[in-house]
């Protein structure tokens, strides 16, 4: 793969795209995609949630990006989209009261939303708004157990008629994390289980696959440090089947998908033997947990850090999903097409051996795309032809929309609104992960009370959002 470092006209951009969409019969903005820009005069001054959710995992249908402030006066954020990127519906929710710390929303088949979050009392407890299709706010009960903190950091999921949360609600050893399962129709708790053997936890990713459930993040299980860890419980989390744990480094699982076999891939991150230590893991599992491949994909020929420096900013490998054209990847990256700002990379790899098809970046020239990300469930909507990933760079909020193959097609320089976007080839590699395989944690579910209590506090309003787009 090279990199064409062709300018390309507005005119000349949206001619190739057309060009490509009468050829793949793509929709929105053709092969190619588009680079969308919207701002809904918000403050989103702790990091945002989900970057790009779908109740269809295809090019048609809505996405939505959810956005909290952390305080009270501006609450969140939650934009619903068409997939062309024209603005539908627009809401704030907000409360007199409490603040809306670290948002993350789920979305189920009838496109009703479930936004949840740490509502900081005397204690911290976990709220959940959920908002139908037209985003009017019908529900917001919190839910707590025994008067214990929550931690801060969440997941959320919908299937079929559920609600699915992944957190923890008390702080002794051996018992912090909790998955409940909630009622859509009514929001009341219809199972909640602690995993008994894991100390701390940081569920970052919670999906549902075949009436199972899929949890990834940084756990302690038995170990001295977080790792990168993958785990697989029944449909209500009564029933533990596969624990897995990346040995000995220290890491965290952001994103996973699951194909009809059973086989797991997952993506995140791990300290591994570089010189600045901190690398991009992806993975593939088998049903059982037994790893088939690892990968850290070497990104622009660097040999020290793939990822954002220091704290949370390290956390490189963003989703992942298999598609028919292979496995795709996000990765965040501070070495980028022109060697000074970080890219959002986008990889096609190998089902069968994790090798490297293409890899290609998209950086914001004029401001580095910010490098803290919400804390939580940071895959974006990838589907069978593009990426659909949320990002901010020089104060304003962006939606890319990218191809998932033939990133050639789309190399150059862009201007949106005064906003310069390089996107060329990557000088990448697929280099084998450390050579640690996944150990089996014992963990035992044991039941828990998980208590709802209604509450009043909140309200919806309408926010203007101008989305502002350039096709690519």
């Amino acid at each position: 793969i090279y990199k064409r470092n062709c300018l390309r006209t507005n005119r000349e951009c949206r001619l190739m795209s057309g060009v490509m969409m009468l050829m793949l019969g793509a929709s929105g903005g053709g092969a190619g995609g588009w680079i969308l820009e919207y701002n809904p005069s918000f403050t989103d001054t702790w990091g945002y949630g989900p970057p790009v959710l779908s109740a269809d995992g295809t090019d048609s249908g809505n996405m939505y990006v959810a956005m909290g402030s952390g305080n009270t006066s501006e609450g969140s954020v939650i934009v619903k989209f068409d997939k062309s990127g024209s603005v539908l519906a627009d809401k704030r929710v907000a409360s007199s009261s409490y603040p809306l710390y670290y948002p993350q929303m789920a979305v189920d088949s009838s496109e009703n939303l479930y936004l949840a979050h740490v509502q900081s009392i005397s204690q911290n407890r976990i709220a959940i708004l959920k908002l139908n299709s037209s985003l009017s706010l019908s529900e917001q009960p919190y839910y707590g157990f025994s008067n214990e903190n929550t931690g801060t950091y969440q997941s959320i999921t919908a299937s079929g008629s559920n609600v699915y949360v992944g957190t923890f609600f008390d702080l002794s050893s051996g018992s912090r994390p909790t998955g409940f399962i909630l009622n859509g129709s009514n929001m009341n708790v219809s199972s909640g289980h602690s995993y008994f053997g894991v100390d701390g936890q940081s569920p970052r990713v919670l999906k549902i696959f075949s009436n199972t459930i899929y949890l990834g993040g940084n756990y302690r299980m038995g170990t001295s440090s977080d790792r990168f860890t993958v785990m697989k419980f029944g449909s209500d989390f009564s029933s533990v089947s596969l624990s897995r744990g990346y040995e000995t480094k220290t890491g965290y699982c952001n994103d996973l998908d699951v194909d009809g076999s059973g086989n797991i891939y997952a993506i995140g991150f791990v300290d591994l033997a570089y010189p600045n230590t901190r690398d991009n893991l992806v993975t593939k599992l088998n049903s059982s947990g037994t790893a088939q491949w690892r990968k850290s994909i070497r990104l622009q020929g660097d040999n020290n850090t793939n990822g954002f420096i220091s704290g949370q900013s390290t956390q490189t490998g963003i989703a992942i999903k298999k598609t028919s054209e292979g496995i795709v990847t996000i990765h965040q990256d501070n070495k980028n097409v022109n060697g000074t700002n970080n890219d959002i990379n986008i990889s096609l790899l190998s089902d069968s051996n994790g090798g490297l098809s293409e890899s290609y970046g998209i950086a914001c020239t004029s401001s580095n795309w910010q490098t803290s990300l919400g804390l939580g469930q940071m895959g974006a909507l990838i589907t069978d032809t593009h990426v659909y990933h949320h990002a901010k760079a020089n104060g304003k909020n962006y939606i890319l929309k990218l191809p998932i193959k033939d990133g050639a097609d789309i190399y150059g320089n862009y201007t949106l609104n005064s906003v310069n976007f390089t996107i060329g080839a990557n000088s990448a590699a697929d280099v084998d992960a450390d050579s640690y395989d996944f150990y089996t944690a014992s963990t035992s579910p044991s039941s828990r009370t998980i208590s709802k209590t209604n509450q009043s506090n909140f309200s919806a309003s309408s926010v203007s959002v101008t989305p502002n787009k350039l096709d690519i």
